[in-house]
């Protein structure tokens, strides 16, 4: 017991288990490292179906995928983009299974598609990317889904046509949207306005809920500057009243 610096018989057996346990893996390692070579096998099997069948599922689903996508590229007033996946097997495991895939992209007719972070411009992706949520979303039941700016480099009636396919997506799961076009501010159910405040040396981040004119002046102020004009209001009550 003072050679295994232990206090009790039962932790003495237990050390004589440990023991007994490393002295069997050496004595029987032949045996073991058969063992573990067919267990080996089983699960290389195993991963070659899965790799298969997932292979398989991708090469299913990509043509719906693909006109998902296209459909709503040509909402958002890209007539003529070309959205393809291209998917290609692989020898060997790789993290997304025996496949590779790229995603390609062209917004002009008579383009090859090329890779989309090389071809695409901001607006592009922007569209691109709600495209892609959008048709995810519907796939996923998710509850809740949040655009961070994905309006970037959109503006006029594509961005009221993007706020349309947000609304359409609310109405199965709850969509916030942080945004700074009105068309969009606008279309939504409720709308927040996150501003900073400096007290006292210190700037806070504060959150708040518009209501009534709040709203109407948010959208104004939006559309055409601190300055609200008799025009802005207009043009703000109409986005709201679109949304109706």
């Amino acid at each position: 017991m003072q050679k295994h610096r232990v206090q009790t018989v039962e932790e003495l057996l237990e050390v004589y288990q440990d023991l007994t346990e490393r002295v069997k893996r050496v004595t029987d390692s032949d045996e073991l490292i058969k063992q573990k070579k067919t267990e080996l096998a089983v699960l290389q099997d195993q991963l070659v179906e899965t790799g298969a069948q997932l292979y398989n599922a991708r090469k299913n689903t990509i043509p719906a995928f693909e006109n998902g996508i296209s459909s709503i590229l040509r909402t958002l007033g890209m007539q003529t983009a070309v959205f393809k996946v291209e998917l290609e097997q692989t020898p060997q495991i790789n993290p997304y299974g025996f496949s590779q895939l790229k995603w390609l992209f062209s917004a002009n007719a008579g383009n090859t598609p090329g890779l989309i972070k090389q071809v695409a411009s901001g607006g592009e992706l922007s569209r691109i990317m709600l495209a892609v949520k959008s048709v995810l979303a519907k796939k996923a039941n998710l509850p809740t889904i949040i655009f961070d700016e994905i309006d970037t480099g959109i503006s006029g009636e594509v961005a009221l046509k993007m706020a349309d396919i947000m609304r359409e997506m609310s109405r199965d799961m709850q969509v916030i949207c942080i945004t700074h076009l009105p068309q969009i501010a606008a279309s939504g159910s409720e709308q927040l306005k996150v501003f900073k405040e400096t007290e006292e040396g210190k700037t806070h981040t504060q959150i708040k809920k518009l209501l009534g004119n709040e709203r109407l002046n948010e959208i104004a102020e939006m559309l055409g500057g601190k300055q609200l004009t008799e025009s802005a209001l207009n043009h703000a009550s109409e986005l709201l009243q679109l949304k109706k």
